[in-house]
């Protein structure tokens, strides 16, 4: 048990103590998190499509942003979520990107690695960002990040982990942890006609870097990789039976609060003698037979046959292990 907790931190027992993290290192780290984050917004937002060069324009409009269109987070918090030219919905992935690629900076550099460590794990955490945001959006994990991936993770734990364990058992803890994951994707052609019908391709090379990342072996014998398969797919059923499933209800419910709260308004402010009609509110404000319609199919997305990616409880799983190696948090029969 007590090998098992620090078996990745065979360069820090070697290496002077490291002093807690200071103020101003949370600051600059979370500040180099948010401009790695605008820039990782840009990289999965441009693959496949164009170059990452050029100046960055609105996706409706076309109008070039202008330098203080592009802060980080408080851009979009300052237009309210809307292009300050078209008045068209930014999307919420810019902030989230930018808001976790800050948090997992500064979480990393807590960690007390050395410096070259700490570069590789900022390197490999923007990598999972990247996957974890296309595939959520796309549901394709590029081999152009992934196989990159598998090959600093594999970098990653040959530098942190003890003499005793080989290197045999580094390399065979990545094709471990795919099995179940390349299974899956294998089966799934007797029973459906289709190779990738219950599981993609993408997440078997992922779990491969997952697998190498987490080379480090459990009291139980097995490596932690294939302890994250299994609460990946804990993590994906709490989300799917929790929040997919049920998404329409949500949906629903906000609708009519916010058709409520507007129709309230509109009454509150309506002027004194007004004429007030009811189909205003039934027409403008409160859920419609064509917003349910409308609402049903953005449903049709979340059904028991929906296709969900697998990837980003993969990636969430790793994570939550990763760090928990770094930080030394017991995970009872695991670390």
């Amino acid at each position: 048990m007590q090998r098992c907790r620090h078996i990745l931190r065979y360069a820090i027992v070697h290496a002077p103590k490291v002093a807690p993290i200071r103020s101003m290192e949370i600051v600059v780290f979370g500040l180099l998190g948010l401009i790695v984050g605008s820039f990782l917004n840009v990289v999965i937002l441009r693959l496949g499509e164009k170059s990452l060069g050029g100046r960055s324009a609105c996706p409706s409009c076309g109008t070039q942003l202008r330098f203080f269109d592009l802060i980080p987070v408080l851009s979009f918090l300052a237009l309210r979520g809307r292009c300050r030219y078209c008045s068209a919905r930014i999307s919420i992935q810019y902030p989230l990107v930018e808001i976790a690629t800050a948090a997992f900076f500064v979480l990393i550099a807590a960690a007390g690695l050395p410096i070259h460590s700490t570069v590789l794990a900022l390197i490999i955490v923007a990598f999972l960002i990247c996957m974890f945001a296309y595939d959520l959006r796309y549901k394709l994990i590029p081999d152009v990040w992934v196989w990159p991936f598998c090959i600093l993770a594999l970098v990653f734990s040959v530098f942190f982990l003890e003499p005793s364990t080989s290197n045999l058992e580094v390399v065979l803890a990545g094709p471990l942890t795919t099995l179940p994951i390349l299974l899956l994707w294998a089966l799934s052609y007797p029973f459906t006609g289709s190779l990738g019908q219950w599981m993609g391709f993408g997440d078997v090379k992922l779990a491969l870097g997952i697998g190498w990342l987490l080379a480090m072996p459990t009291p139980i014998g097995l490596p932690l990789g294939l302890i994250s398969i299994f609460l990946a797919f804990v993590i994906g059923a709490a989300v799917s039976v929790t929040i997919l499933l049920p998404l329409p209800h949500y949906m629903g419910w906000w609708r009519t609060l916010l058709g409520r709260a507007h129709a309230g308004k509109s009454a509150l402010f309506r002027q004194v003698g007004g004429i007030s009609t009811g189909s205003n509110v039934d027409d403008h404000t409160l859920p419609t037979m064509a917003s349910k319609s409308d609402h049903a199919d953005f449903a049709a997305g979340y059904t028991m046959k929906s296709e969900v990616p697998f990837g980003p409880f993969l990636i969430a799983s790793g994570v939550l292990i990763w760090f928990a190696v770094l930080y030394d948090i017991s995970i009872p029969l695991f670390i």
